[in-house]
């Protein structure tokens, strides 16, 4: 604004008449004088109260400039805090997530475990059953055997032969059908078993 006054006053100085600028004394020079320079202080006075406002508005900006870097130093910290919360929120999420995967393992490992040793006492279990099974019809088969063998003795001639050879073939189809009863057995036909044992007279 001092600026515009300035650039005023020197283009008044500037254009003013040659009548006016000869006109260097007497009364009416000293009036426009006065008048002048009255004018000349109020604008001073205005120029001054402008210089006080902006001044003032300065002072607003720069205060409102410090609590803007307030809030951000502020807003910098709680985004701090913030971000050490999630990391602590982070590593105990993962602290749990892996306890509980090692339990959940443990558990696993020790249900297999078991699974395991039942189907390992199954298996003892079926393969006793087994043993003792076919120790009977070994023996069943040995003493087929060895009545055919003392009948056939007793009986030297074709007629010995032939009962030898059919008590061999029933002694044969005993041990056959008693397996397929142990084997319908193992595989859970319980009553199948029990038929078939009952018509080779178990």
């Amino acid at each position: 604004m001092a600026t515009k006054l300035r650039d005023s006053n020197r283009q008044s100085s500037a254009h003013a008449p040659v009548t006016e600028l000869a006109l260097t004394s007497g009364p009416a020079h000293e009036g426009r004088l006065d008048t002048r320079v009255t004018k000349l202080e109020a604008d001073v006075c205005c120029i001054r109260r402008d210089l006080c406002v902006v001044q003032s508005d300065v002072h607003d900006i720069k205060r409102s400039i410090a609590g803007i870097d307030c809030t951000l130093v502020d807003l910098g910290g709680k985004l701090e805090s913030l971000d050490k919360k999630v990391d602590a929120k982070a590593e105990s999420l993962d602290k749990k997530f892996d306890a509980r995967i090692d339990s959940l393992e443990a558990k696993v490992e020790a249900k297999f475990d078991s699974l395991e040793a039942k189907f390992e006492a199954r298996l003892a279990s079926m393969d006793s059953k087994f043993e003792s099974k076919f120790d009977n019809l070994e023996i069943k088969l040995n003493s087929k055997i060895d009545r055919v063998i003392e009948t056939m003795n007793q009986f030297p001639t074709k007629l010995q032969l032939a009962r030898w050879a059919a008590g061999f073939i029933s002694a044969f189809l005993v041990v056959a059908i008693a397996i397929i009863a142990l084997l319908l057995r193992a595989n859970g036909h319980p009553l199948a078993a029990e038929v078939v044992e009952t018509a080779i007279g178990k």
